[in-house]
Parts: C-alpha cells; sequence; structure tokens
C-alpha cells in the first residue's frame, strides 16, 4: 500500500489469439487502465494499443537475442504495485495453453510479496 492509502494490482491478461475483437472484455479493460504494460513478442501492436496510457515495455522471449530474465519481470512488477500502480503482465494466446504454466508460477510468487493480483484469460 502506497502512503496515500492506494493499492497496486497486477492483472496476469492473455491477449487471445492477436485479434483486439477477440481479447476478452476482462482484458481490453485491465489494459485501459493500466498504468504499465509488460508484453510478449507474439502480442500485436493492435492490443497494445488498448494501453494507451500505460507505458509499455516488450519483455519478450525470442531465439538468439536477449531477453529480460523472468525474475526480473516478476520484480519489476512487485515494485511498480507497492508503488500503487496497476500492471498487465500481457501474454502472448492464453497464459495456460500450450504447457506455458510460468504466469501460475508469477502469480503465486506475487502473492507471496502481498502484492494483490489477478488473471484475466479465456478458460
Amino acid at each position: 500500500m502506497t502512503p496515500n492509502g492506494s493499492r497496486g494490482l497486477v492483472s496476469l491478461v492473455g491477449a487471445g489469439p492477436g485479434d483486439r475483437a477477440r481479447l476478452t472484455l476482462g482484458g481490453a479493460e485491465r489494459l485501459r487502465v493500466a498504468e504499465l504494460v509488460l508484453y510478449d513478442a507474439l502480442v500485436s501492436p493492435e492490443v497494445i494499443e488498448l494501453a494507451s496510457r500505460a507505458q509499455c515495455f516488450s519483455v519478450g522471449k525470442r531465439a538468439g537475442r536477449r531477453s529480460v530474465p523472468q525474475n526480473t519481470i516478476i520484480r519489476v512488477m512487485i515494485r511498480a504495485a507497492r508503488r500503487g500502480r496497476h500492471v498487465v503482465r500481457l501474454k502472448g494466446g492464453d497464459p495456460f495453453v500450450l504447457g506455458r504454466g510460468g504466469e501460475a508460477v508469477s502469480y503465486t510468487h506475487l502473492r507471496a510479496h502481498e502484492t494483490e493480483a489477478d488473471l484475466v484469460c479465456r478458460l
């Protein structure tokens, strides 16, 4: 909680198949109010555009290129939320499809640091 009493939030959002019309309503709303968005390489620019008032940073991983380590991404999310910011971790597709369970680990880690978090994906 910040000194003024506001509490930050981290939302783990699945961007769906890339077409912003197929993004969940919850995901679109989280992006609309986000202050910081950390997005994957697979997220389309039209989905990122929904976060018009946020600082947006690519943290995606691509073969053969340097990438941001997962523990750094989690630290940035926790730090921003502790400062009262609404953070969106935007993943390409659905965070729980194709065995990509890292978001569950991130969610557990966030909760262990008493950071408010929610999950938005198509299940």
